[in-house]
């Protein structure tokens, strides 16, 4: 399931930077968008994958574990699950990033990003 996922976050990546590489290579905000969103992705390949996996899993233990399942059993179909979770996570998180990386190359000229101990501010005019 991973290799898919990296394979398809390797090809997306490649595909927006073989355009122009001195552009992306000028900007960090320019490539940073490309990126995101294919981490993005992945994670959704991973964790629909891995969901899948899951509930499959668990429909095979409700056939086995009223006669006999042990704790390794129960223990792989939980971490089959959590791999689904942290997947679907991975993908929230890359698109917020992609899309504040994609709003701030957009609009670079006319905003403002600041971090402070107090958190981030974002001022600019739309």
């Amino acid at each position: 399931m991973r290799g898919i996922a990296i394979a398809i976050a390797i090809a997306t990546v490649s595909a927006f930077t073989s355009v122009s590489d001195d552009a992306f290579a000028d900007d960090f905000t320019s490539w940073m968008p490309a990126v995101a969103f294919a981490t993005s992705g992945s994670g959704l390949i991973v964790g629909t994958l891995a969901g899948v996996a899951s509930i499959q899993r668990a429909r095979e233990l409700e056939q086995v574990c009223p006669r006999y399942c042990t704790d390794a059993e129960l223990q792989n179909a939980l971490t089959i699950a959590d791999a689904s979770t942290a997947g679907f996570a991975v993908a929230g998180v890359a698109a917020i990033v992609g899309t504040v990386t994609l709003v701030l190359h957009i609009y670079a000229d006319d905003m403002e990003l600041s971090a402070s101990s107090n958190g981030v501010a974002l001022v600019g005019r739309f």
